[in-house]
Order: structure tokens, then C-alpha cells, then sequence
């Protein structure tokens, strides 16, 4: 445990083996807490000189652990307020959950500082999939019953055009993946999925 490089990389080839091969979840779960844990007591100067192989460890345990963090995220919908000013609930609901994306964008640039391939390829995915769904959660906003057809019409466009610049850096994380998958010359089904999500959205 004094040599976080090798201490680290055993971790990495024991994560391997009952993620692969035993097939443990809970296991891993385990594993990848007492990662983050020894990681976070490291001094600025330890964590700067971590191998690869180090890294790697760290930043497939901080993808897993951001899971719960963007689903919590993906869950939170846009809603009209109650009473004489639903407008103010509407752009408070879009308010909350910008900052849950903010958040996401955070955890997930942090991986990809990592430099690991595979995590930071998946990384970026994610943040393009969290732009992505701030995009639809806009576009398919409930409408507002007590307008008028005509205007709920009108409000539907208007929360389409907002949506749009949403999208484009949805795709812009997206083609990141797709880059620095090449970047680092690694097949990564997040990669994939990328590339799919821009041809087909």
C-alpha cells in the first residue's frame, strides 16, 4: 500500500477478474469504493504521478460510482408551477436540472482527466447523452392546458428552437468520443454507440 502505483494496478487486475470472470458485482462494488477511497487520501504529487495501468483503476471506479449520480439526473422532468405563475415553475424546473447537468458534466471531465481510454471514451459519451436528454426534456416539455391550441402550438416551436443548440453539444461530446477513441487507437463500444447517435440524430 505504500506504492500506490502498484497497489493501484493490482487493484485494477483484481477488479478484472470478478468483473470478467467471477462475475461479482457486489465484489466489484467493494473494490472500486476501497479504489476511490485509497485514491482520495493520495497527495496532490502521488496522484500526478500514478501510471497508466494506476489510472485506469481510478477511472473505471469514478465512471461506475457517477451511475447513480446520472440517473438521478436523467429522471428529473421539466413541470409547469401551480397557482397564478406556472411560468416561474417551469423555468425553475429547467434551472434545477441545468445544474444537475452542470454536475454531470463535472464528474464525467474528471474521468477523461484521467487519460484512461476506455473510461474517457465512455465519459464523453455520457455527457453527450446528459446534453441529449436536457434536448428532449426541453423539446417534449408538458404543454401548458390552459393555453390556447394556438399558442400551446407556438410554444411547442419555441421550446424545439431552444432545444437545437442543446443538441449540438450533445453531438460535439458525441464526435469527441468518437475522436479520442481514435486518438488512443482503442475499440470502445461507447465509441460505437457514438458514432450511431450521430448518423442516426
Amino acid at each position: 500500500e505504500r506504492d500506490p502505483n502498484k497497489f493501484l494496478a493490482a487493484q485494477a487486475r483484481m477488479l478484472r477478474i470478478e468483473d470478467q470472470k467471477l462475475k461479482n458485482p457486489r465484489a466489484v462494488a467493494r473494490r472500486q469504493k476501497l479504489v476511490l477511497d485509497y485514491y482520495d487520501k493520495l497527495y496532490r504529487r502521488q496522484k500526478d504521478a500514478l501510471e497508466p495501468a494506476a489510472k485506469e483503476a481510478v477511472a473505471r471506479a469514478q465512471y461506475s460510482k457517477n451511475e447513480e449520480q446520472f440517473q438521478y439526473y436523467a429522471r428529473q422532468k421539466l413541470h409547469w408551477g401551480k397557482g397564478g405563475d406556472p411560468v416561474k415553475g417551469f423555468r425553475d424546473s429547467i434551472k434545477d436540472k441545468g445544474k444537475s447537468l452542470d454536475e454531470i458534466n463535472r464528474i464525467y471531465t474528471n474521468v477523461v482527466a484521467l487519460g484512461a481510454p476506455e473510461p474517457a471514451v465512455c465519459s464523453l459519451r455520457k455527457i453527450g447523452l446528459a446534453y441529449e436528454n436536457m434536448a428532449d426534456s426541453v423539446a417534449n416539455a408538458p404543454m401548458l392546458r390552459a393555453l390556447p391550441p394556438e399558442a400551446q402550438e407556438e410554444l411547442k416551436n419555441q421550446l424545439e428552437q431552444q432545444a437545437q443548440p442543446i443538441r449540438e453539444k450533445a453531438a460535439d461530446h458525441f464526435a469527441a468520443a468518437v475522436t479520442k477513441s481514435r486518438e488512443f487507437a482503442v475499440r470502445s463500444e461507447c465509441a460505437t454507440k457514438s458514432l450511431q447517435a450521430l448518423r442516426t440524430t
